[in-house]
């Protein structure tokens, strides 16, 4: 996973938005390359907000695996993005969504999903405050 994420971090001709994007596919695509570490690291561990900032713990390992993310989502909302969202409103929507995504698609194999990437797409699209 952080790999995949220094990937796309260490790229200077991305926005925010595209930087988001990849960082969101890529959470996507280890998921569904590895169901079981996925399941492990991301089901069942224990997740905690510490100092703003969302970290994974299992076992005595602690993990911040979401800084890429937040770091996209500042990014996005420096650029106008979501006005009237804050920080940790658009990431744990984000997470929700690309978690409830992934489970599906691991849950229902069969079913004629969307590409991830016209999926992902739509994720993004959080719409007006309070609606």
């Amino acid at each position: 996973m952080r790999a995949r994420y220094a990937a796309v971090m260490d790229r200077e001709d991305l926005t925010p938005r595209d930087q988001l994007s990849r960082i969101l596919a890529s959470y996507v695509a280890y998921a569904l390359e590895h169901p079981n570490h996925y399941h492990m690291w991301f089901v069942t561990s224990d997740s905690r907000l510490e100092e703003g900032v969302p970290r994974m713990h299992h076992g005595h390992q602690s993990f911040t695996v979401f800084r890429p993310w937040l770091v996209s989502i500042d990014g996005c909302l420096r650029m106008g993005m979501w006005p009237g969202r804050e920080r940790l409103e658009v990431f744990q929507t984000l997470w929700a969504r690309v978690h409830g995504m992934i489970a599906l698609r691991l849950q229902h194999q069969d079913f004629p999903w969307l590409p991830v990437a016209q999926q992902l797409a739509t994720v993004m699209d959080l719409g007006e405050p309070g609606a």
